[in-house]
């Protein structure tokens, strides 16, 4: 049999924004034989006539498009097998509307089931992404694989989501369709039916590597925080591999072990996906006291105090609160708090007379934990009323849900394109959205720019007023063209890199932090480095050592590359704080206090304070011992 076109079926309940991102990757498809069908049950006008609206736009593209309505609220499921069933096509393939397509999706599943024409369902490897799919079109696929990897392994840990599944309409009258019942989209039963008829009835499954579909996941993506309910009751998943296993068990080889094993397997899911952005997913009340000793043997290595797995989560958590000493390996360890949410600060700043200043926060957003959001609203809660501007500068492909949350609080959101060349350490992309940036404090006439990054905060609110007494307290030497000092932060700013200054974290002048990000692209061929050793990359190249090269030639100094000139370098124009002085925390650094092991010679040895000072005060006779890298 030849098939010659294949349908596609949308359930559609608003979100018209991520809908359009959607239907653009439909119409780029390299292959146009196929319908779009899809099943409405939207809720209010405005959903209908945005729906309206998009279906008249793409249909004057060429896209052949059908719209089924519906009464409102119909529910996922039932929403998804309408939009199956008005499909003409044998061949149905389903799609959210806020997911991706690579372009050569429709043309690879095609020749999937006219290669394979007795195909019973095919599927592909999910790609995840959050702000833009970027594809994969590797036409890589496979019949042979299936039942070792789903039956024996994969199907029971990990699920198919609906807009990676392509059927035959045989499957809906010899297997059934999704549970009407169920909260999301998707069901293990159904999944579990769907491998073993094919497995019992010889059906042909294609298996597809990832790649072809983008599945989006946002704090604003229902189906995916409903995704993760399909973990929650474990039990009933146990009671399926069970009734699974005495149908096909034998056949397969596998044993009342494996179930134990899959249990186990899936416990650790359990705990991973309910720590996830979005999920508000509890564990089950098993799994907290596993949860708390998993953190204090990982994490900690809490060896002083064996506590048993009997004991309480709570009385592990009170045990890590309060027991001491905690040591592992001949070592004392030592961890800090940090709340994740503003509202659990409350502590406020010693003043308020505090001259114009601007909090530019740049980088992607973090979703996770809500991390940049929470970090705006706490800066909010900081300098509410007073002459503090916060500015997010970020790229514009963002998702808009996102950027109308900070816009919500009062933050000025300044976007900016990606650019091709990323240069080395991603350098670019941070030099495009500090001057950004900062280019809008300079239009909000602020006189002081506190340039900081999107995966970093700091949790002392007198942070401002502590780094304007600082340039106060450390005027400028005589022979430096800037109007001020600039401040940076210990964290990733090293002793042993040449002009190695972290640029995530500065402070100054207006005028000063303009001259420093006043920096062209970086046009190198970065695969050079791939020919030095690792100890020669990290000490002379890097994105911040590209920045600040670039900033001592805009005020004039005459570079020498080596590390005696580097150590000028901070003690003429810099001020160094250390990241405990702010309370910062970044969320990409180590758990450990620190990178570097303070007490041997290591070349990740963070420039402190003291270690600033010494070099102000007394540079030539500063001199510190280099060694390989250490433990880190």
């Amino acid at each position: 049999m030849n098939y010659t076109e294949i349908s596609v079926a949308i359930p559609y309940h608003g979100r018209a924004d991520f809908f359009k991102e959607t239907l653009k990757t439909l119409l780029n498809q390299t292959c146009k034989n196929f319908e779009i069908v899809i099943s409405d049950d939207s809720n209010n006008e405005r959903d209908l006539a945005a729906l309206d609206a998009l279906v008249k736009e793409y249909a004057s593209y060429g896209l052949k498009i059908r719209v089924v309505r519906t009464k409102p609220n119909l529910g996922p499921i039932l929403n998804t097998k309408q939009a199956v069933d008005a499909c003409k096509n044998d061949i149905v393939r389903i799609l959210h509307t806020d997911d991706s397509l690579a372009p050569s999706t429709i043309e690879l599943e095609l020749e999937i089931f006219n290669k394979n024409p007795d195909t019973f369902f095919a599927f592909h490897n999910l790609s995840v992404f959050r702000e833009k799919f970027i594809p994969n079109e590797n036409g890589k696929w496979s019949d042979k694989t299936w039942v070792d990897n789903w039956l024996k392994d994969k199907n029971y840990i990990n699920s198919i989501i609906p807009s990676c599944l392509v059927i035959n309409k045989k499957v809906l009258t010899e297997v059934g369709f999704f549970n009407t019942e169920f909260e999301f989209m998707y069901d293990w039963e159904y999944q579990i039916r769907l491998f073993e008829y094919a497995y019992l009835n010889n059906k042909r499954v294609v298996e597809i590597e990832a790649g072809y579909v983008g599945w989006r996941i946002s704090k604003m993506s229902e189906s995916y925080a409903k995704s993760l309910l399909c973990y929650r009751d474990s039990r009933n998943i146990a009671k399926l591999m069970k009734k699974s296993y005495a149908k096909i068990g034998k056949k397969l080889g596998i044993n009342k072990k494996s179930i134990k094993r899959f249990k186990r397997i899936f416990d650790n899911r359990i705990e991973q996906e309910a720590s996830c952005d979005g999920a508000n997913l509890k564990l089950p009340l098993r799994l907290y006291p596993r949860k708390i000793f998993h953190y204090i043997r990982d994490t900690f290595k809490y060896l002083g105090k064996k506590i048993s797995k009997k004991r309480s989560y709570h009385t592990a958590k009170s045990v890590l609160k309060s027991a001491a000493p905690l040591f592992f390996d001949d070592k004392f360890l030592l961890y800090s708090q940090f709340p994740m949410y503003a509202k659990d600060v409350k502590i406020t700043p010693s003043s308020d007379n505090i001259e114009k200043t601007a909090i530019v926060i740049c980088g992607p957003i973090v979703e996770e934990n809500n991390f940049t959001y929470e970090t705006a609203l706490l800066y909010k809660k900081f300098y509410k009323n007073q002459n503090v501007d916060i500015i997010l500068s970020t790229f514009a492909d963002t998702d808009e849900t996102l950027l109308n949350d900070f816009r919500a609080l009062g933050i000025d959101v300044v976007l900016s394109d990606k650019i091709r060349a990323n240069g080395i350490d991603n350098i670019n992309h941070k030099i495009t959205l500090a001057k950004f940036g900062i280019d809008k404090a300079d239009n909000l006439k602020c006189k002081y720019v506190l340039k900081t990054a999107a995966d970093e905060r700091f949790y002392n609110p007198d942070t401002v007023l502590f780094l304007i007494n600082l340039l106060k307290q450390y005027p400028k030497t005589a022979k430096s063209e800037l109007k001020n000092r600039v401040i940076a932060c210990s964290k990733d700013s090293f002793i042993h890199r040449i002009y190695g200054i972290c640029s995530d974290f500065l402070f100054a002048e207006l005028s000063d932090i303009k001259k420093y990000w006043d920096v062209d692209f970086d046009n190198s061929d970065t695969n050079e480095l791939n020919n030095i050793s690792k100890k020669e990359r990290f000490m002379k190249y890097s994105g911040d050592s590209y920045v600040l090269r670039h900033f001592l030639k805009n005020i004039k100094h005459n570079l020498k590359d080596d590390i005696k000139d580097s150590f000028e370098v901070y003690a003429n124009y810099f001020v160094v704080i250390d990241k405990e002085q702010i309370n910062l925390y970044c969320i990409k650094n180590s758990n450990k206090n620190s990178q570097y092991d303070f007490y041997f010679p290591n070349l990740m040895k963070e420039c402190l304070f003291l270690d600033w000072f010494n070099l102000y005060s007394n540079r030539d006779k500063i001199k510190y011992p280099l060694s390989d890298f250490g433990s880190y």
